[in-house]
């Protein structure tokens, strides 16, 4: 008598396509992208200076800093040894984005007086060479916050006061009168110097 052996079913897993696997990997790579672009165009001051350089620069960053004086600020960077000239930048505000100060400044010092009370600006320089090609790399977005005009501040007048003449003061007379006559003085120039000089008077005790 033969004993028949009933084997297990076996239901195989449903086929996954290669495709379904890269799915979530792809909707990652695409939302980072995505991320990396908005911020990248994103205005404002943390955004690096307009024009970016496409090769590496051969010198460092120099190093800004920012002043804020009665209307204007004060700027200064450290020299690039040879840098033919710099070219600074400015970011008011988000409408305007950054704008070119200017691109010829051959010193490491440049005060910028077209300012706003009351406002922060942020600034950013580099050096060229003589092409007008970046040899550096831009310097850190500096800020400065120019100091508002209080209302209670006087106002300087557009005039300048014309000072008034004093006169001169006589030399008190005494209440009695002299009977001795007045001396003869005379007055004779030297060098940084006035000799003075008159007759002694007989009686008088000092002069």
């Amino acid at each position: 008598m033969s004993t028949s052996v009933r084997r297990p079913s076996f239901t195989p897993p449903p086929r996954v396509h290669p495709l379904a696997l890269w799915a979530p990997l792809a909707v990652a790579v695409a939302l980072a992208v995505s991320f990396a672009s908005a911020v990248a165009a994103a205005p404002g001051p943390n955004a690096r200076a307009p024009q970016q350089q496409t090769a590496e620069p051969a010198l460092p960053a120099p190093t800004l800093t920012a002043q804020p004086a009665a209307a204007a600020v004060e700027l200064r960077w450290t020299e690039m040894p040879g840098a033919a000239r710099y070219e600074l930048w400015l970011w008011k505000n988000e409408e305007t984005g950054w704008q070119l100060v200017s691109d010829t400044l051959t010193g490491a010092a440049f005060t910028h007086t077209e300012t706003t009370p009351g406002a922060t600006c942020y600034y950013a320089v580099r050096a060229l060479d003589d092409a007008g090609e970046p040899v550096s790399a831009w310097s850190q977005n500096v800020p400065a916050t120019i100091p508002a005009v209080s209302a209670d501040q006087p106002q300087l007048s557009a005039s300048t006061p014309t000072p008034t003449a004093t006169s001169t003061p006589a030399p008190r007379q005494t209440r009695s009168e002299s009977t001795a006559a007045a001396p003869q003085l005379t007055a004779q120039p030297a060098a940084g110097a006035v000799e003075l000089r008159w007759p002694e008077i007989p009686g008088a005790a000092r002069y």
